[in-house]
């Protein structure tokens, strides 16, 4: 999520100077859209948003003094559409997103407005094409059903014996059945037995957590997607309590107690990756992406179960 932060930032470093001249009492407007379907959502506790204000403000910009960042968390999935329009409406200059609902929605609004995200999801859905996407969409894909094959690997280092993964996912966003499909399927391969585990809201995870419990795996992937990540501090410590070997899409897994993470990473190389392809859609209107690969390994790993 620190790439997100730093592709806010250096786009706003990359406005033309011509523009803030003429408008000196503007303050650059950042509209940040971000779905969490859970009801005791604080955004006053949010690490998200304090990551954002503090990434903003080593970059020179302080909140209410040189940029205003205007932060929508619309708790069901069909405000999305109304308060992506709701930005555009209000002229922001850049709009940020993560999940599949929220970016559809920002781009159904917008086509002129530059949007940052991050996309878990088929990327070439969104774009043109993954080499030269064109429009205003730019950011970072992660492909996650693409790493199917190398989670398994990684976790049969770990557990050499392995012969049953618990799946969390989320099976309300196709994307994420797909993973699940595809995690499946390499799984045969290696004669590897899924079990699957399906969460779609908030009340889910305790019984989810039971059923993965009775289940008996000997290990755990959870698929990246925003129900997952707003709760990736309760599967990192469930997995931790169950002595389960797990991984994840995204580094803040390892960062909140996670064993594995594997996937783009979005605190390094893909801050600058982010960075350049918006400064780029701000000069020429086109933008490239990347993908990078990532292992992040805790130096501390659960009991192994075997």
């Amino acid at each position: 999520m620190r790439a997100f932060i730093a592709a806010i930032a250096l786009w706003i470093v990359g406005m033309p100077a011509a523009v803030q001249a003429e408008q000196p009492k503007r303050l650059p407007q950042v509209g940040f859209l971000f779905i969490v379907p859970r009801a005791d959502y604080d955004p006053a506790k949010d690490p998200l948003r304090d990551a954002l204000l503090e990434g903003l403000k080593a970059l020179g910009y302080v909140e209410g003094k040189n940029i205003h960042v205007d932060w929508r968390v619309p708790r069901k999935p069909e405000e999305v559409a109304e308060i992506a329009r709701d930005l555009v409406e209000h002229k922001v200059d850049v709009i940020a997103t993560t999940g599949p609902l929220s970016i559809e929605a920002a781009r159904r609004a917008t086509d002129s407005i530059p949007i940052v995200i991050i996309a878990c999801d088929r990327a070439d859905r969104l774009v043109a094409s993954i080499a030269r996407p064109g429009g205003n969409i730019t950011g970072m894909a992660c492909i996650s059903s693409d790493l199917a094959a190398k989670r398994l690997q990684l976790l049969q280092e770990i557990v050499p014996r392995l012969s049953r993964v618990a799946v969390l996912f989320n099976g309300a966003v196709p994307a994420k059945v797909a993973e699940l499909q595809d995690t499946i399927a390499a799984a045969k391969t290696m004669e590897i037995e899924v079990q699957s585990a399906d969460v779609r809201d908030a009340s889910g995870f305790t019984t989810v957590f039971a059923a993965i419990k009775g289940g008996n795996p000997q290990a755990l992937i959870a698929l990246a997607e925003p129900l997952t990540f707003t709760h990736v501090k309760e599967i990192a410590e469930f997995a931790a309590e169950q002595r389960l070997p797990s991984t994840y899409g995204f580094r803040e897994f390892c960062d909140a107690g996670g064993l594995l993470c594997y996937g783009t990473n979005l605190s390094t190389d893909g801050a600058h990756a982010i960075a350049a392809e918006v400064q780029r859609a701000n000069t020429d209107g086109d933008t490239s992406w990347m993908r990078k690969l990532t292992v992040l390994r805790r130096s501390h790993s659960p009991k192994q179960r075997r």
